[in-house]
């Protein structure tokens, strides 16, 4: 009720996703069912601070092979991501068109051949 009656679900959280995937709407409402709605305001209230992150100077220490993904209708993780991939020594920075914030449920099949085509390229085994 919380998200529903501020108009956060709809506007701020999940943008135009409805939009392009009406299907989706009844799972994240479930969703945010299960979650307080002091949680949601806590993350509401983090993502508008803006505030620098204290991690950010160890992130040129990072060792291991990673994939960043983001949506490219999700314009702050863009950014956000744009800053890490630079960030992090050899890391590999995959934007998908056409989605948002929520890439993994707009479009699992592509989110899951980016995460394939990346441990095939790092000599992962890929679970079948």
């Amino acid at each position: 009720a919380w998200a529903k009656n501020t108009g956060i679900f709809d506007g701020v959280i999940m943008g135009s996703l409805f939009e392009r995937n009406p299907d989706l709407r009844p799972l994240w409402e479930r969703i945010i069912r299960r979650n307080e709605a002091k949680n949601l305001a806590t993350v509401l209230e983090l993502k508008t601070q803006n505030k620098p992150l204290n991690w950010r100077s160890l992130l040129g220490a990072i060792e291991a092979p990673t994939l960043i993904v983001a949506g490219e209708r999700g314009h702050s993780f863009v950014d956000a991501s744009r800053n890490l991939s630079r960030r992090i020594p050899n890391s590999k920075l995959m934007i998908m068109k056409d989605s948002g914030h929520m890439l993994t449920l707009e479009d699992p099949k592509r989110f899951a051949d980016i995460l394939a085509d990346f441990f095939d390229d790092v000599g992962q085994v890929v679970p079948t």
